[in-house]
């Protein structure tokens, strides 16, 4: 949780600006490094981080925030409404980047 502006680049894991929080909180230095650590080894297991394709699969925090309203716009706009929920709600991690990006 360094300050300078090269490892600043690299500090976002999983939607999280650790150098912020850090700024914002400093007696929680500790624990971010721990939970920034944890977040690194989860998405290099899951692969999420590796290769680097761009395509933009890797949803960041704020892009769940609203995922509820786009899953239900996208049911409630869907010519079989039953099937539509039963595809997102068995589905939701292959789903979750493409609802993310229904505008409500």
């Amino acid at each position: 949780l360094g300050g300078d502006a090269d490892a600043d680049a690299d500090d976002e894991v999983g939607g999280f600006l650790f150098s912020t929080l850090g700024a914002r909180r400093p007696e929680l230095v500790d624990g971010l490094g721990a939970l920034r650590a944890q977040l690194q080894r989860e998405a290099a297991a899951d692969g999420l981080r590796a290769g680097g394709d761009g395509d933009g699969s890797e949803l960041k925090v704020w892009a769940l925030a609203d995922l509820g309203y786009q899953a239900a716009y996208r049911v409630a706009t869907a010519a079989n409404p039953l099937s539509a929920l039963r595809d997102i709600s068995s589905n939701l991690p292959a789903v979750a980047s493409t609802l993310a990006r229904v505008r409500v």
